[in-house]
């Protein structure tokens, strides 16, 4: 069976029971402190010869992807972690309201709520859900920002987990430096072996979040550009 997918709002339909999200939304909250942890070692090394990278790959038989990025930035440590929240923070920005349906929370946490359309062949249409939370650590010279996702297909049994690493620090070549990981992954194939819908969606997800990243990284370039080069025309 051929799948088709969409990424759209759905009004028509609730998301979640209210009982349910706040459950999922608590299990990945208290996940956020382990991630924080292993920021140092899951982000990407700095590559001296590379200035902006992108890079994704799938293993074990389509059930894992994994996207990295490096962005060097003229701008300092404090800047490009405003920039990096401000993106996910800022439901005007016009990819992730595209992508995602998009619920801001307080604070140095944010929560998402997501649906996730995907089509067969006869025009059927089965929801994966998906319930998200980012967290913002400060830290005397650099910014961490840790994320968790869980995905559902709930008539399925179907899960999927993503986790992302974001540390933004000092740089030697330029002002600062931002190291991103995303990693998806299959946690439950659900009682039936859905092997061809599974490969759709987790391509689907890992695709749009390289898109994201991308995003992100011509957003900052761009950005900072610009600012430099206002800042050296008032020099003049």
């Amino acid at each position: 069976m051929e799948f088709v997918t969409q990424a759209q709002p759905m009004t028509d339909q609730p998301f979640f029971s209210l009982d349910f999200n706040d459950e999922v939304s608590r299990e990945l909250s208290s996940t956020i402190t382990r991630l924080y942890m292993e920021a140092d070692t899951a982000v990407p090394v700095v590559n001296d010869t590379l200035t902006v990278s992108l890079h994704s790959h799938y293993w074990h038989r389509s059930s894992c992807c994994e996207t990295s990025s490096i962005t060097h930035l003229a701008c300092p440590v404090q800047e490009a972690g405003d920039m990096l929240w401000d993106y996910y923070s800022s439901a005007a920005t016009k990819i992730v309201q595209d992508t995602f349906r998009f619920v801001p929370a307080a604070s140095n946490e944010r929560k998402w709520a997501m649906t996730l359309l995907v089509q067969d062949k006869d025009g059927t249409l089965s929801s994966v859900n998906g319930v998200a939370t980012y967290r913002k650590y400060e830290e005397a010279n650099r910014v961490v920002m840790v994320g968790t996702m869980m995905w559902f297909l709930p008539n399925e049994g179907v899960q999927l987990e993503d986790k992302t690493w974001t540390l933004i620090t000092p740089s030697t070549d330029s002002s600062s430096v931002i190291q991103t990981s995303y990693q998806l992954q299959v946690k439950k194939t659900g009682i039936k072996q859905h092997t061809h819908m599974l490969e759709t969606i987790l391509n689907y997800i890992g695709e749009q979040s390289r898109c994201c990243l991308q995003h992100q990284q011509n957003l900052y370039l761009d950005k900072v550009l610009a600012r430099n080069t206002s800042l050296c025309t008032n020099e003049q």
